[in-house]
Order: C-alpha cells, then structure tokens, then sequence
C-alpha cells in the first residue's frame, strides 16, 4: 500500500472507477484523510491512479517539495537521493537501498524531462507491483475534464515504463530477497 493511504485519519476512497490503460489494470479515485484536530483540522483531498504491473516493482517515493510530510516517518528504509538539478528541484526521491542503480534505469533523461514539463502536480510512488500517482485536490472533487491530465500521465507512464519496469524485474526481485523485503 501507498505511503499516501498511511496518513492521517478518516481515510475515504470515493468514485472509483476500474478499467485499463494500454493493457495494464489500473484504478482511478479520490482519496481523503483528515489530519490535525479542533481548529487546526484539516481535510487533504487527492486524485489517485493506481496502476498495476505484473512485476515486482523498487520502492520508490518521488514526492513534489511542496509537501514532503512524514514519508520518512511512514518508509523508514527509503533513503533521499538526486537525480537530476532540475528534477531536484521540483521533486525530492526517496529510494530503497540498494536499489538506486534501478531506480536511474526508470529515471532516464526523457522520463526526467517529461516528469518536470508534466508531472509537477503529482506524486508517484512505486510500490509491490503498483505505482501510485496521486494529485492533491483543493476540494473533494474534480470533474472529468480535471482528470484528464492525471489519465494521460498514467497511458505516458505506462507506456514509457511498463518496458524498463519489465527489464529491472529480476534484479529488483534479488534485491528484495538479499534484503529480505517482501515482493
């Protein structure tokens, strides 16, 4: 499971919607936890494609600066590394160890540029044999229209990663085994 669905409290999935993006299963919903409490509660909205692989995928966070929470709270084992200036300076990447050899075969200077031009809404997280994508939302819903953006990132990383995903699969596995971490 996602860092994402660890937070807070009152967690919610609503309108989900099931089906497939270039062959892969994936699952689209709005997702809501509540954090803090009396004035200073907050409720945190989100839009999430959950994609699904039939491999073993690293454990890899990237998370938009504007809003790091406690991941290292949540995924101890992931430490920070950098990818690229201009990556770095949209998004902060947590990794497993011993995985970050994998995480720049995925990491490529084309995924890279797509993720800065596109992706700077979103958060991704790598996880199992899922990657979640999720969109912080002002309020508890989006239209079709707004989700849009969020279902052609998911067809891009799909089509794009589904292949270099495929091809660290083995190592990935070995990995996990060597660090006795569940697959």
């Amino acid at each position: 499971v996602g860092t994402l669905f660890t937070q807070g409290r009152g967690r919610r999935v609503s309108a989900m919607m099931t089906g497939t993006l270039v062959l892969a299963p994936v699952r689209l919903f709005f997702y809501q936890y509540t954090q803090g409490s009396g004035k200073h509660q907050q409720i945190k909205f989100f839009s999430v494609i959950e994609i699904f692989f039939n491999v073993q995928l690293p454990d890899i966070s990237i998370k938009h600066r504007y809003d790091l929470g406690n991941i290292l709270l949540v995924r101890p084992m992931l430490k920070n590394i950098s990818i690229r200036e201009d990556f770095d300076r949209v998004f902060a990447t947590f990794v497993a160890t011993d995985l970050e050899i994998e995480t720049f075969e995925i990491l490529t200077p084309d995924v890279i540029e797509h993720f800065v031009a596109n992706g700077t809404n979103f958060d991704f997280e790598f996880t199992g044999n899922r990657l979640y994508i999720s969109q912080p939302l002002l309020g508890m819903h989006m239209s079709p229209a707004e989700l849009e953006p969020l279902v052609i990132f998911g067809n891009y990383t799909i089509e794009t990663l589904g292949p270099k995903l495929t091809r660290i699969a083995d190592d990935v596995r070995a990995i996990n085994e060597a660090h006795r971490r569940p697959n």
